[in-house]
């Protein structure tokens, strides 16, 4: 059966937590508590905590359990790991927040003491802690070819780019609670948006019967920098927003809402030129092979309509059934997988004409793009803004 909570429904981590810090948890929430038959002991008494009834009703919330403790357990939850642990210690020695530790302190006390010491802190640890980088991303960059300066990203910055998205959120029905966190790993600066979506009507069901809930679910966008190569990359369910990040982070890193311009990252002219043969690894010998399993080519005419071929090899499908098919500048996107040598999992990918593609950013997509760059699929940064400026195509969106 699925748990609600992992790791404090497990008796064995529950008992690591000191009794005290437990009670200083629990307290504010006894009222609940009580309703469910169980009674807090004083803080001399803490020893004696009643862990099998504690654990049940952890395991078995009610609808009218408090949305606060439920989301401080969560979130605890989720900390209470080996790898949970280490980022906490590490945040709350920056911030000189004073944890009792000894050498038996558990993942899951860490947790505890940091939330009652610092929500904020905890919260946003947990957002990178379950932080995954999404697949697809757009691709954007400065307009010219001479770098500016990135500018110091200081609290009071970051902020008035909060306040500005908060801002355009609210004004389209999305709230202004909106959450900004920045890091920087290696070369990269990686920002993660917590955002509003409109209200949603939700039915839920216990022993009264059904009722609904109404409530504004969080979305997550992710914008990445690219130091290296100043390559700014967007991903948002929310289209209208991806232009609001253009000019927000453009204001924010180097001092003009205009910095950024698309992209046009991605490009199939050279696989048009010389068709199949370069769906093959060349002269990179860690990738075992590819197969091509998608093209989509788009039609024209007012219902926007397309062709789609698709296969687990269209390559070896097309060798197999003896036919054909034509590449022309109205391919729209495709699909590909690779295998790694000595590596079991495949990873598929796709590019979309423009400035958008899908792949895990992984340990193996550094592999992906060097291929993608030799074949001429991913364009440099230097090659799209020199074919700009001599034909002037690029301009800002």
């Amino acid at each position: 059966m699925s748990r609600f909570l992992k790791h404090l429904t497990d008796p064995e981590v529950v008992r690591t937590i000191d009794p005290r810090h437990l009670l200083e948890l629990l307290s504010p929430h006894q009222t609940y508590l009580s309703s469910r038959g169980f009674n807090l002991p004083a803080v001399p008494s803490a020893s004696k905590l009643d862990y099998e009834k504690l654990i049940y009703i952890l395991e078995t919330p009610l609808i009218d359990a408090p949305q606060d403790l439920l989301n401080a357990l969560g979130m605890i939850n989720d900390m209470a790991t080996e790898q949970g642990m280490d980022a906490l210690l590490s945040a709350a020695q920056q911030a000189s927040i004073a944890l009792r530790l000894s050498g038996q302190t558990s993942p899951a006390d860490v947790a505890v003491q940091v939330w009652l010491a610092n929500p904020a802190m905890l919260e946003a640890q947990h957002t990178w802690h379950t932080f995954k980088m999404p697949r697809r991303m757009e691709c954007f960059s400065p307009a010219t070819d001479n770098d500016s300066p990135l500018l110091q990203l200081t609290s009071n910055r970051i902020e008035a780019c909060r306040v500005n998205i908060g801002d355009w959120m609210d004004n389209h029905n999305r709230s202004s609670a909106a959450q900004l966190l920045l890091r920087e790993t290696g070369e990269t600066i990686v920002a993660t948006v917590r955002r509003g979506d409109p209200f949603r009507r939700v039915e839920t069901i216990d022993n009264h019967g059904i009722r609904a809930v109404h409530l504004r679910p969080a979305a997550k966008d992710t914008m990445t920098l690219c130091r290296r190569e100043n390559i700014f990359q967007i991903n948002s369910q929310l289209k209208s927003a991806r232009e609001v990040y253009r000019r927000c982070f453009g204001d924010l890193m180097y001092g003009s809402p205009d910095h950024f311009i698309e992209l046009p990252r991605y490009n199939f002219d050279a696989f048009v030129e010389h068709g199949f043969e370069m769906i093959s690894p060349g002269d990179l010998d860690a990738i075992e092979y590819i197969a091509l399993t998608e093209v989509r080519f788009r039609n024209g005419g007012s219902q926007n309509p397309y062709t789609i071929y698709g296969a687990d090899d269209l390559i070896v499908d097309m060798e197999e059934r003896g036919y054909e098919i034509a590449l022309d500048d109205s391919i729209d996107s495709i699909s590909l997988l690779f295998k790694f040598r000595d590596v079991r999992l495949q990873r598929a990918i796709k590019l979309y004409a423009g400035n958008a593609a899908c792949y895990t950013r992984d340990e193996h997509a550094v592999l992906i793009e060097e291929w993608m760059k030799l074949k001429g699929f991913m364009l440099e940064r230097s090659q799209v803004l020199g074919a700009a400026k001599d034909d002037g195509a690029l301009a800002i969106a």
